[in-house]
């Protein structure tokens, strides 16, 4: 740590468990009189504001422009970028505990080209941060945020995801296996078509893989691995293209018990899937030629 993070670290405490409760902890307890000032002056700003704009329309409902009632809203959002900020700061002193306690070095931002999963090649104004690198089971692995941001203007959204990203040895076939929750993430995949496999196995996942590996997907997925998926991965986007394999959730992760289920579940899918996975890539590759 660098002596902002080892000043940080002496106000909030010791280990971080929950990153809201130790930010409002933080608050309390180092910036109460900024933020509490601060709070109470936008308060008073978006009530003044509001109040002129109700005599406003009182004077003249015929001419009163409708648009400017958001106005009183505008400084709300300044309590709202306030407490972000220490969030923030927070999370980047607990991602960082983390990559301690697993062994693992972190770096505040990592280039967005590093990524090339399908499933995050999404939006615009893509950033990947508080990553945490090192090696499990003898593979090269990550751990970060990643941000992105659909539409533009008015219509724009941020989405947040956590994302685990092991590095195999060698190239795997192309799978996504989305659940159900990210239905309006992103459709269809060049290239890519969709395994209806037996059971409801369906109404949690869809199951895209590579035009020429439907055979495989179905030997893959066996009863007991897509139960253990219904069970364990409902809420993560997993996908594997090239030598990377994704685990991807929704939302930025504030606990350490998260964080670790997150590093845990990698570990069971990586034992389930990939070792059928390998065995798929290695049927594809054409037999000797006979002398």
């Amino acid at each position: 740590m660098d002596g902002a993070d080892e000043a940080l670290q002496s106000q909030v405490g010791g280990s971080i468990e929950d990153v809201r409760s130790s930010t409002n902890t933080y608050i309390i307890h180092q910036h109460a009189l900024l933020f509490g000032g601060v709070a109470i002056l936008c308060l008073a700003i978006s009530a003044v504001s509001g109040y002129e704009i109700y005599l406003l329309y009182l004077a003249n409902p015929a001419a009163f422009d409708a648009r400017i009632i958001i106005l009183p809203i505008l400084p709300i959002l300044g309590i709202s970028w306030l407490y972000n900020y220490y969030r923030l700061r927070v999370q980047h002193l607990f991602v960082e505990q983390i990559a301690s306690t697993l062994g693992y070095t972190y770096e505040e931002s990592a280039p967005v080209e590093s990524v090339v999963g399908t499933s995050l090649a999404i939006g615009h104004s893509q950033r990947v941060y508080d990553v945490i690198s090192g090696t499990y089971h003898s593979y090269p692995v990550r751990i970060f945020t990643y941000q992105y941001t659909v539409g533009y203007g008015k219509n724009a959204r941020t989405y947040t995801k956590a994302v685990f990203e092991l590095t195999y040895t060698n190239a795997l076939p192309h799978i996504i296996l989305k659940p159900a929750s990210w239905t309006n993430e992103f459709g269809s995949v060049a290239g890519m078509s969709t395994v209806n496999l037996e059971g409801d196995f369906g109404k949690h996942f869809t199951l895209l893989v590579g035009n020429d590996a439907q055979v495989q997907a179905r030997e893959i997925f066996e009863p007991d691995i897509m139960q253990d998926l219904i069970q364990k991965f409902s809420g993560y986007n997993c996908e594997i293209v090239g030598n990377k394999v994704y685990l991807t959730r929704t939302g930025p992760i504030y606990k350490r018990e998260d964080f670790l289920e997150l590093h845990d579940l990698a570990d069971n899918f990586t034992d389930k899937v990939i070792p059928g996975l390998r065995s798929a890539a290695e049927d594809q590759v054409p037999a000797p030629a006979a002398m």
